[in-house]
């Protein structure tokens, strides 16, 4: 006589699958933080590249243009999370503040003596915001040499030895950007683990 051998089931009981469940739990709880801190410091350095590259663009474009550049941020000695880079025409009155970026991409610059170039809003919500020196609102840059300008309200463009931006991250990290008077930009960082030299 044969007898019948019942087959064996092969998977997880319900008290296995909840200590899986369990310790993936504990696992995410302890990682969470590290990769949400990760993640603002890379949106931290993705700002301040990003600066970095604008402040080439608007320079290389006074050069091809043969026109003043500048770079103009909303208020002067506080954090700003927009600026806007616009070149002015010919005849032009320097001392005139003609672009705002609190106006938006396409908006910042409706005075026909401005083109509008570029505008960009930082993220609201990413605890990244740009700070500037006390009195100063931008740069510009000469079409002839490249070099560093002045941009003021006060008066006309004239050579300026540096301007220095820096991208903040909850004020205790930050990327600084000094664009010097051959109007190239350098970044150095205020902890090492940011991956920039030391400031």
């Amino acid at each position: 006589m044969t007898t019948f051998r019942r087959p064996r089931c092969h998977g997880l009981t319900l008290v296995e699958l909840m200590v899986v469940v369990a310790l993936l739990g504990v696992l995410l709880a302890l990682g969470a933080p590290s990769l949400f801190d990760y993640i603002r410091v890379q949106r931290l350095k993705s700002i301040s590249a990003q600066f970095g590259t604008d402040v080439q663009y608007a320079r290389s474009q006074a050069v091809a243009h043969g026109l003043r550049s500048f770079v103009l941020f909303p208020a002067a000695g506080s954090a700003v999370s927009c600026y806007t880079i616009y070149e002015l025409r010919p005849g032009a009155d320097a001392t005139k503040l003609y672009c705002d970026c609190t106006r938006g991409a396409g908006q910042a610059c409706p005075n026909p003596v401005s083109v509008e170039l570029r505008t960009v809003a930082l993220p609201g919500d990413g605890g990244v915001h740009l700070k500037l020196p006390a009195g100063d609102r931008g740069f510009g840059f000469d079409p002839l040499t490249g070099g560093l300008l002045t941009h003021s309200s006060d008066w006309l463009p004239e050579p300026l030895n540096a301007f220095v931006v820096n991208a903040e991250l909850d004020g205790s990290r930050s990327l600084r950007t000094t664009i010097g008077r051959a109007g190239r930009p350098t970044v150095c960082a205020s902890q090492a683990s940011l991956g920039a030299a030391a400031c």
